[in-house]
């Protein structure tokens, strides 16, 4: 800045999110994993990821962009006085991500979000672990040497005509992600969930196996990785495959016992919301693959729509197909009553209708065979032939039928090693609904905002900058939970306007909160005074405070 001129900047969350980095050593971390020379580098690789990590918290921009983001930013206060705007160029951000690259990144994740832990004493006996994917733009025509083969797989986007990475992510009951990794866009969650326990270890931070309880959908759920998780001594809950005869026999059992009233735990409901689901649950032991476990299964009071969709789908696909086997029966004549109910009880064993009724009767008909043509004067009387046919007759499932069966499908099992003494049946359910927490985190990695447009043309990049969106998320989770704990102590809520107020605010609702924070930047001659504005929203302050912090992070090097 020239003497005497006055500037105003749009600081948004930028100040706060470096000062957040900086308190988990984020640049630090990655200085001393990646390999570079001092001598030769003005800013040191972890500062470029630190710097990639602000804009994609702040303001998302391609790399080409990222010099012009910051070219409109307080770096002098962010980065010191010696840094310029010019520094971000893409040619030196690129640069710092095959550093990263050649790094171990995941290694470097597990390291901040350690220091996270321990700084704020978090608590991580229970660990929540799912993947999500993420469509990308470009061949990506790689190597075998490459850490990350980009290509076509499940889709969550619904992108099948893109090719996708694959974010895994493991968190705590709170949802702050204490390990994460990118992986290939066709791993498997089973495939993914084997390569976790294979290392299990690293995911522990120092803790012994047997004292993590590791939570992950019913993917989970293989001969391979149950045999692996009783050699490694892991104790874990998923969610039992439907695909199991033995899920199916659990649900009969523990529907009988509800008509009988027997076994079950009313538990209430787990969310404190208006029109929270209700649930109840019935365990008993059983063996599968050579091991023995604990299963619990749970009723809500509502099954999810998807489940009621399949129903519908379901009842209306066998009254089409009993719909014309009995057209195509109905055809048919039977020389003798008992040949035409053989037939008839053969029909119904071989249909099993699963929610219609069948029903028939048997009904005669009369033919007098005339040959054909005059007949002879000394011909014989027509003769008069009777035969059966059946008439069926399709009842649809009454909607008492099809409450009870919505009642059934409401059923789902749980799946356990975790001792009793451990985790009572109530509380199996309860970590197991806590799932969320670490699908909650994959809106963050969906977010177009902040992930879209990873147009990078090598796959070694793609890699690292996928990192570099970890590590933005591992920072956001950092503040929010920071902010969640305070709230409560302070007895506060954030207001958000028009009336809206929360006591848990997400980080999409923190980062809007800070958005509109301006910066007046006045040169004196002698030093740039920094001030914010008499008409700064109270809420900034609110939020700044919560976070650890004042507004002197934006006024003061």
């Amino acid at each position: 800045m020239l003497p005497g001129r006055v500037q105003t900047i749009v600081a948004g969350a930028s100040a706060l999110i470096k000062r957040l980095c900086d308190e988990l050593g984020l640049a630090e971390i990655l200085d001393a994993a990646v390999r570079w020379d001092p001598k030769q580098c003005k800013l040191s690789p972890g500062t470029r990821i630190v710097a990639l990590v602000v804009n994609a918290l702040v303001h998302r921009r391609p790399l080409y962009h990222v010099a012009k983001f910051y070219a409109k930013q307080d770096v002098a206060l962010l980065f010191g006085p010696e840094v310029r705007a010019e520094d971000f160029t893409d040619d030196a951000l690129a640069r710092a991500l095959d550093d990263l690259a050649e790094a171990d990144p995941k290694a470097i994740f597990s390291q901040v979000a350690l220091r996270a832990v321990l700084r704020e004493g978090m608590e991580v006996e229970t660990l929540h672990a799912d993947t999500t994917s993420r469509s990308v733009y470009g061949a990506y025509e790689g190597y075998p040497e490459d850490p990350l083969h980009i290509t076509r797989g499940y889709s969550h986007q619904r992108r099948r005509d893109l090719k996708q990475i694959v974010f895994g992510v493991i968190t705590n009951a709170e949802g702050f992600p204490v390990h994460a990794g990118v992986h290939d866009g066709n791993l498997a969650d089973k495939t993914w969930n084997r390569q976790v326990l294979e290392s299990f270890e690293s995911v522990l931070a120092g803790r012994k196996p047997g004292e993590i309880i590791y939570i992950a959908d019913s993917q989970l759920v293989t001969p391979e990785n149950l045999e692996l998780i009783a050699q490694k001594g892991v104790r874990f809950i998923s969610r039992l495959p439907a695909s199991f005869g033995l899920e199916r026999e659990l649900r009969e059992q523990a529907w009988e016992a509800w008509q009988h009233g027997e076994g079950w735990i009313d538990v209430g409901t787990l969310a404190q919301r208006r029109n929270a689901e209700h649930y109840w649950v019935w365990e008993t032991e059983a063996r599968l693959y050579d091991h023995r476990y604990r299963f619990v299964v749970v009723r809500t009071s509502s099954p999810n729509r998807r489940q009621v969709q399949s129903l519908e789908r379901e009842v209306k696909a066998e009254g089409e197909r009993l719909a014309k086997a009995t057209r195509e029966l109905s055809r048919q004549r039977f020389a003798c009553e008992p040949d035409a109910q053989a037939a008839w009880e053969r029909f119904v064993r071989e249909q099993a209708p699963v929610f219609h009724t069948l029903q028939a009767t048997l009904q005669t008909e009369t033919r007098t065979r005339r040959p054909v043509g005059r007949p002879r004067r000394d011909a014989p009387p027509p003769v008069a032939e009777t035969s059966w046919r059946i008439q069926p007759e399709i009842l649809p499932p009454s909607d008492a039928q099809l409450a009870e069966e919505r009642d059934k499908r409401a059923l789902f099992v749980l799946i356990t090693n975790v001792p009793a003494s451990r985790r009572s049946t109530v509380e199996v359910l309860r970590e197991y609904k806590n799932q969320p927490s670490v699908e909650r985190r994959f809106a963050f990695l969906q977010d177009p905002v902040i992930v879209d447009g990873i147009y990078l043309k090598r796959p070694d990049r793609a890699y690292a900058l996928a990192f570099v969106f970890l590590l933005a998320l591992l920072v956001a989770a950092y503040l929010e939970r920071r902010i969640r704990h305070a709230l409560p102590r302070t007895q506060e809520v954030l207001e958000l306007g028009e009336g809206r107020k929360t006591s848990t605010p997400t980080i999409q609702t923190i980062l809007d909160l800070l958005r509109s924070l301006q910066i007046v930047l006045i040169d004196t001659g002698r030093h740039v005074q920094r001030l914010l504005p008499d008409n700064t929203d109270p809420q900034i302050f609110n939020v700044l405070r919560l976070a650890g912090h004042s507004e002197a992070i934006y006024t003061q090097r």
